[in-house]
C-alpha cells in the first residue's frame, strides 16, 4: 500500500540524522529587544551571527520562540540569501522557522534571527548544525513540451531513478529561474514526499531512507505547462 507523509516526519528524521553524525551543532539562547539592530526585510529587531562553514557541508538551521512569530535568514560569503518563516517540518500551525542548505562556498556564513513583524520581541532558542555529506546525484535538465505529461494537471515532467541505502538521509533540491519548480519522491517503502516552495520557487524535500531500494524523483512544476531548464541535486549523509 502506498502511503503519502508529510515533510514534517521527513524534517525530523534528517534533523535526528545530522545531529548523530556530527559534533559541529551549537545551541545558542537569545533575546530580542527594543535595543537590538532593525533588520529590513520586516522591519523587527534582529540578532546576527556568523558561523565557519566549510564547502559541501549541510547546514540546519532552527530558530524557535514563545514569545514571537520567528523569521530565520541565512546568507552565504558571496551574498546569496535563504529565508524561512514558517518551519513545515512539524505538523499543525507552527511559528517557529527552519533552513536547510548547501554550502556551495566555504566560509563566513551569517544567521540573521529577526521576527516576522516590526513588533516581535522576546526569548528565543537558535539551533545549527552542520555535517558532511556526499553528492549523489546532479543533473541539469529541461522541461520541454516533448516530455511526458501529468494526467491531472498537465504538468510536464522529468523522472530520475536512483539506489539508496537502509538509513540514508537524502537532501533533493530543484532548482529553476525559468519555472516554479515542485519535487515529489517515491522512497522504496511507498511513501510519497512533496515540496513546491523550499526556498523562493525552489524545491527540496529532504527525506530518511527506510529500506534499501530505488528511489524515484519526479521533477516538474508547479503550473501546467511551464517549460525551462533547471538542476536537480540529491547530497546524502555520509
Amino acid at each position: 500500500m502506498i502511503t503519502t507523509t508529510q515533510l514534517f516526519k521527513a524534517g525530523a528524521c534528517f534533523a535526528v540524522a545530522l545531529a548523530a553524525a556530527t559534533a559541529n551543532a551549537e545551541t545558542i539562547e537569545g533575546e530580542l529587544t527594543d535595543d537590538d539592530a532593525v533588520d529590513d526585510t520586516f522591519g523587527g529587531y534582529a540578532d546576527t551571527y556568523e558561523i565557519d562553514v566549510e564547502e559541501g557541508q549541510l547546514l540546519v538551521i532552527e530558530l524557535g520562540s514563545d514569545d514571537f512569530d520567528t523569521y530565520l535568514i541565512l546568507t552565504a560569503p558571496d551574498g546569496t540569501t535563504y529565508r524561512n518563516d514558517d518551519d513545515n517540518s512539524t505538523p499543525g500551525f507552527n511559528t517557529d522557522s527552519r533552513l536547510v542548505a548547501y554550502a556551495h562556498e566555504g566560509g563566513a556564513w551569517t544567521i540573521t534571527a529577526t521576527s516576522f513583524g516590526e513588533e516581535g520581541v522576546g526569548d528565543y532558542t537558535l539551533d545549527h548544525t552542520t555535517a558532511a555529506v556526499e553528492t549523489l546525484l546532479t543533473e541539469e535538465g529541461e522541461l520541454t513540451e516533448d516530455d511526458d505529461r501529468s494526467v491531472k494537471r498537465g504538468e510536464f515532467y522529468d523522472a530520475y531513478v536512483f539506489e539508496a541505502e537502509a538509513g540514508q538521509t537524502l537532501l533533493i533540491a530543484l532548482d529553476s529561474e525559468d519555472f516554479d519548480a515542485y519535487l515529489t519522491v517515491y522512497l522504496p517503502d511507498g511513501t510519497i514526499l512533496t515540496n513546491d516552495d523550499a526556498v523562493d520557487f525552489n524545491a527540496q524535500v529532504i527525506a530518511t531512507v527506510g529500506e534499501a531500494g530505488e528511489v524515484t524523483i519526479i521533477a516538474t512544476s508547479n503550473g501546467s505547462g511551464e517549460v525551462g531548464a533547471y538542476e536537480l541535486n540529491v547530497r546524502g549523509s555520509e
